[in-house]
C-alpha cells in the first residue's frame, strides 16, 4: 500500500538512523527541561521534577514495551527498583549507614559515591546479575 512513498516520508534514513534521530528527538527536550530545572529552581522544586521524569522514563517504557508486544511485564520495574535500592545505599553517607544499617556487607558499608557514579554502577551490577548466569549470551531475562 505505500510501497516506495515510505522512503520518501522518512526523508531518505535507515531504520537504525530513524531510531536515532527519533531518540534524540525525544530525549533532548527532557535534557534542555533538566538543565533550565537545575539553574531556575530550588532544591526541593529540582527533586521533585527529577521524580516526575524518573516516573515519566518508567511509564513510557512500559507503555512502549507493552504497545510493541502485547504482553504486560514488569521486568522493567523490577530493574528500576533494583537499580534504585543499590544507588540508594551507595549515596548514602557512610557515618549514617554505620548507625542505620549496621548489617550491610563491608563493600556496600564503606562506599560513599555521588548519585550518576552510584547509578552506573548499580545498573551495571544489575545487568551482570540478571544477563550473566547463561554463560552463552542467555541470561535470566531471556529464559
Amino acid at each position: 500500500m505505500f510501497g516506495t512513498k515510505t522512503a520518501v516520508a522518512h526523508w531518505g534514513l535507515s531504520r537504525e538512523a530513524r531510531a536515532v534521530v527519533g531518540g534524540l528527538g525525544l530525549a533532548l527536550p527532557l535534557v534542555v527541561a533538566a538543565v533550565v530545572v537545575s539553574q531556575v529552581m530550588s532544591i526541593a522544586q529540582e527533586r521533585v521534577v527529577t521524580v516526575f521524569l524518573i516516573n515519566v522514563i518508567a511509564v513510557v517504557s512500559i507503555g512502549v514495551f507493552t504497545g510493541n508486544s502485547g504482553i504486560l511485564s514488569f521486568g522493567r520495574v523490577s530493574f528500576m527498583a533494583l537499580g534504585a535500592y543499590l544507588s540508594g545505599l551507595l549515596t548514602i553517607p557512610v557515618a549514617q549507614k554505620a548507625m542505620l544499617l549496621p548489617n550491610l556487607p563491608t563493600f556496600l558499608g564503606e562506599t560513599e559515591m555521588g548519585m550518576f557514579p552510584a547509578m552506573l554502577l548499580a545498573m551495571a551490577l544489575v545487568a551482570v546479575v540478571v544477563g550473566a548466569p547463561g554463560g552463552t549470551g542467555q541470561g535470566l531475562a531471556t529464559r
